[in-house]
């Protein structure tokens, strides 16, 4: 009975953590800019507007690899012992982020300074990428107090 209990226990908080990945704002964020790379990828060929939409496309691609740089920096950061946490680490993160949020800034400034567009289908991914960009850096935001907050919380327990 208590061997069953156990790997229901075991079960229940692999599928738990798994749903997090799977939930992960950051995640979905990446995924629609991957997205939205592809479907201004056809655009290159067709559209009047090439060099905008290749500027787009390179941002959602940057977007996308520093994402991916993210997920790996977390990957190493669980990786670490809680003992052997210290303020470098939080400094990484943090910065890798608000480079993040920098350079969606940057995007956001220079698709809001378009001032001809050619054709209507560019016009609609302008938008879409606008709120995508703003929408992470609204999660960065989120991000960055999620970990000022673990810092907190280890830098209190380590002064114990």
């Amino acid at each position: 009975m208590k061997r069953r209990f156990l790997i229901f226990l075991s079960l229940l908080l692999l599928c738990n953590f798994n749903l997090y990945a799977f939930e992960n704002p950051f995640l979905i964020m990446r995924d629609n800019f991957f997205r939205e790379a592809q479907e201004l990828k056809p655009l290159l060929v067709k559209s009047n507007d090439v060099v905008l939409i290749s500027s787009m496309w390179d941002s959602c691609i940057m977007t996308t690899t520093q994402l991916d740089a993210y997920f790996h920096m977390i990957n190493i950061f669980n990786a670490i012992d809680k003992d052997d946490l210290n303020e470098d680490v939080f400094i990484s993160l943090t910065g890798w982020l608000r480079a993040i949020k920098r350079t969606n800034d940057l995007n956001i400034k220079g698709l809001n300074t378009v001032s001809s567009v050619s054709d209507a289908l560019t016009q609609i991914h302008i938008k879409k990428l606008k709120g995508y960009f703003s929408d992470l850096n609204k999660q960065v935001s989120i991000e960055l107090d999620r970990i000022s907050l673990f810092e907190k919380a280890v830098t209190a327990e380590k002064n114990k």
